[in-house]
């Protein structure tokens, strides 16, 4: 006590205390920073986890199919039957009996026509050498006819074995009953009159488990084999219409849903937030691949606790904004890079003079403001590290 006495009334002693406290003083709100820093961040990496790929197109909870076999002349009128509900189906033509002008007719309107074969016959009594002409010829005849890709291919008969799945994949990018992901299981009933009943508890099935859901069937009054009633399939489709009109199910055609279903397993989001701008890459998306498709679409959810409203600059992506979501659906084939604008940035600026924010966030230093507000800039760190060398140095004195 008496040697601080002594050196109390000395100018450059009194200098020295006075600079060791304010240097205190300034570690201590430079380690809050940090403190801020770390619980903005924490923020930031949580909002960005929330958004991520849907399960189904447009947030929607399962995938239903509907796909009618062999080609009869009932399909033109079935088509016809889908259409007033929006819905699209697939029809799955034998090669020999194709007729022409019918499936131009549905393929105009926007179902998918696809192979069932070249002429039918029973799969399970030809050799792998045979099973390969069918499955070939039948595709060049109907990509022939309808100048498109046939891309889609559905056995006769309903045979099923690895030898034929694998000479099918070889030829289409899409065959029915199978995926080429092992671990994707899908839900079926073949669509007999005994079976309409079933319609709704299958597709209940599909909400729960968040799968595709394929309904098959052949014709429709009294055509063909096991042939469904046009009513009573109407009625059906009354109540499917209901949990389409909610969002709950996506009812589109076979190539469409798996192409989806392929997608989800493939791509990946990579996020970056710059201020208020957000940059959403897709990556492995392979061009190659779905090259003979239209479209490539896939949907992204962005929770209201990420933004309270968004606008997106990339061009011809559809936005839909659900009870406690936005759901953003883009076609790769397009653009597999969307930059948003978040009316509600992803993280906070915890610990910030609110003037001293509001002089940064302009639209011209965006990039700067984040910049400063996210890192510790090289000068904040060369600054601290000549604090703490200056307090030895004084402590030492």
């Amino acid at each position: 006590m008496v040697k601080i006495t002594k050196y109390l009334g000395q100018p450059l002693f009194t200098f020295k205390i006075i600079l060791l406290l304010l240097i205190t003083s300034v570690v201590g709100l430079a380690n809050q920073k940090n403190v801020d820093f770390g619980k903005k961040n924490a923020n930031l990496s949580d909002s960005l986890e929330s958004i991520k790929i849907c399960k189904w197109k447009d947030g929607a909870k399962t995938c239903v199919n509907f796909s009618f076999d062999d080609g009869l002349p009932s399909f033109r009128r079935i088509s016809q039957v889908f259409d007033l509900y929006n819905f699209k189906a697939s029809f799955f033509i034998i090669a020999t009996t194709i007729q022409i002008d019918s499936i131009k007719d549905i393929y105009a309107r926007g179902h998918e026509i696809a192979s069932h074969s070249y002429s039918h016959p029973l799969f399970e009594v030809l050799d792998s050498s045979q099973i390969e002409y069918q499955i070939r010829k039948g595709k060049e005849v109907l990509e022939n006819v309808l100048g498109v890709k046939c891309v889609t291919f559905g056995e006769p008969g309903n045979f099923r074995s690895q030898s034929c799945k694998a000479i099918a994949f070889k030829q289409h990018l899409f065959v029915r009953h199978y995926s080429e992901y092992d671990d994707i299981n899908r839900i079926e009933l073949d669509l007999q009159p005994k079976n309409l009943t079933l319609v709704i508890p299958t597709m209940l099935n599909g909400i729960a488990k968040g799968t595709i859901v394929e309904f098959v069937a052949h014709s429709i009054n009294g055509e063909g084999f096991s042939p469904i009633n046009e009513t009573l399939l109407m009625q059906q489709l009354d109540l499917i219409r209901s949990y389409s009109n909610n969002g709950d199910i996506w009812v589109t055609t076979c190539k469409e849903g798996f192409c989806y279903e392929n997608l989800y397993h493939e791509i990946s989001l990579n996020k970056m937030v710059t201020g208020d701008t957000l940059k959403i890459n897709f990556q492995n998306y392979n061009r190659e691949k779905y090259a003979d498709l239209d479209a490539s679409n896939l949907s992204i959810e962005i929770p209201f606790s990420t933004a309270t409203d968004l606008k997106c600059l990339t061009n011809f992506v559809g936005i839909k904004k659900l009870s406690d979501k936005f759901v953003l659906t883009t076609d790769l084939k397009r653009d597999t890079t969307l930059i948003i604008i978040l009316n509600k940035p992803i993280f906070s600026y915890q610990g910030v003079q609110k003037n001293t924010k509001k002089d940064y966030l302009t639209e011209e230093n965006r990039l700067l403001n984040y910049n400063i507000f996210n890192n510790d800039s090289l000068q904040d760190i060369f600054f601290i590290s000549r604090k703490k060398i200056f307090a030895n140095e004084l402590y030492q004195n």
